[in-house]
């Protein structure tokens, strides 16, 4: 599940905070652009809003919004899609 209010949040500038069943975790992850908790626990979610508030540097945030937008450029989600869609019509 791909969720494009994170996607919009990212585009804007902003960290996000997302739990370990959202389709854009491993983004956050890989990418440092947020924090991801583990789903349906409370206290990870208070825990990782307030890192997110605290601990993401502005540098570090935009160096991974940088690199992220690099990697979607070069592949972007709508293709890779179409690639996923198409491989699996051909099953």
């Amino acid at each position: 599940n791909y969720s494009i209010a994170v996607t919009e949040a990212l585009c804007a500038g902003l960290p996000v905070v997302v739990s370990d069943h959202c389709g854009n975790a491993g983004h956050v992850r890989a990418y440092g652009v947020g924090r991801v908790c583990t789903a349906g626990t409370p206290t990870a979610l208070a825990a990782a809003m307030a890192d997110v508030c605290t601990a993401i540097r502005d540098d570090e945030l935009s160096s991974g919004l940088h690199r992220l937008d690099a990697d979607e450029h070069a592949r972007p989600y709508a293709a890779r899609m179409l690639e996923l869609y198409r491989s699996l019509m051909a099953v």
